[in-house]
This record gives C-alpha cells, structure tokens and sequence, in this order.
C-alpha cells in the first residue's frame, strides 16, 4: 500500500500533475527530485540513529501518516496555486514527503529480517523487493485513471490510502514478535536491501 499510495504517485503522478495541472516548468520539476535526493542523503543517518531503540512498526505508521499529510499539501496546491507559488509549495510538499521516505527506509528492510526464518530470509527480502515492481506496476495506472477525471481526487485517495495503512499498523504492532519490534543501532539496513535502492529500481522496470 505505501508503495502504490505513496512512491509511485510521487514518482510518476506528481511531474504529470505539476506540469499539466498547475504550470510548473520542467526545470521545477527537476528541482523537486534534487530536493528529495538532498534530503534522503542528508536525513538518512540521523533518522535511524534516532529510531534506535524505537518500535519499528510505529516508525513505519508514522511515515505514512507523514506522507499522507504532505500529499494533502498537493490537494491545496490543486486547489489554489499555480507556477511559481505552486512550485514552493510542491517543494515544502517534498521534504516532507522524503522525511517520511527516509523514516519508512530505516526500518522496512530490517523489520523483514528479522520477522524472516534463518532459512527463508532470502525469499523474504526478495519478496519484499518484488513488492515495490508491484507497487510500481498498479501505483501509476491506478493513479492515471483517476488523474485522468480530476487533479484533486488522485492526491485525496492517496492521503486516505496512507492514513488507513498507519491506523492498520498501530493495530498490527503487538503481532510483532518482541526480537523483532525495535530498531538496532544505526546501520542496521545490514546490507541485504536498501528501500531507496529498491524503490529506484522498481520504478525503471
């Protein structure tokens, strides 16, 4: 859900809408993608130093409420501003959305590590990979459809989507086997998947 919800909609929807729907320049575009490279390089190592310690499942919820927020920054955005105004706020919108990237990174790969047999980690965490190509697949036809009809509904049902998977989560915390619930120490993505790396690759395929 918060691949369909959140990255494809990011990744393929918001250049289509910002062009097409509120007049911002292909240069502005650009600079919303080099803000959200900026932030996850910058935001990265302190975000999970601070979750160190912390459930990682309210980590995840908390990253998509912050995403679900920031998209309701789209919805104004939609609603009341065009070109440069709207290229600001676009970019407000993307920080915050690139926070909640980087929150949902630091956790995600570690989570389905440690929730995976000895044996079957592999199969796990190639599941997990292959859930982003399917996120990735469903998240820009879906989001196109509904584009298609209106500029404001594809941004709400993302926002809706989002918040219902953080509510769906906080539920699903006390599932989570005790080893498993908290974060480590910084740097604990221990090299078998890096969500960036796999959200990067799933979007080109």
């Amino acid at each position: 859900m918060l691949v369909t919800a959140a990255y494809a909609q990011f990744d393929a929807m918001l250049p289509v809408f910002a062009k097409n729907e509120v007049g911002v320049s292909e240069k502005g575009i650009g600079a919303l993608f080099f803000v959200n490279m900026i932030v996850v390089a910058l935001a990265q190592l302190p975000i999970t130093r601070a979750l160190a310690g912390r459930s990682r499942v309210r980590a995840i919820a908390a990253a998509a409420w912050l995403a679900s927020a920031s998209f309701l920054l789209v919805v104004a955005t939609a609603l009341w501003l065009e070109g440069g105004e709207a290229l600001a706020l676009l970019l407000a919108m993307t920080i915050g959305f690139t926070l909640a990237e980087t929150l949902h990174g630091a956790t995600q790969s570690a989570l389905v590590a440690d929730l995976a047999p000895e044996r079957l980690r592999g199969r796990y965490l190639s599941l997990l990979t292959n859930s982003y190509a399917l996120g990735f697949s469903i998240g820009p036809a879906l989001g196109a459809l509904v584009l298609a009809e209106s500029a404001v509904a594809v941004w709400i049902g993302a926002c809706v989507v989002l918040a219902l998977a953080a509510v769906a989560l906080h539920g699903l915390e006390l599932r989570v086997p005790e080893h498993a619930r908290l974060a480590g120490a910084a740097g604990e993505h221990r090299g078998d998947v890096t969500p960036h790396s796999s959200r990067r690759s799933a979007s080109r395929r």
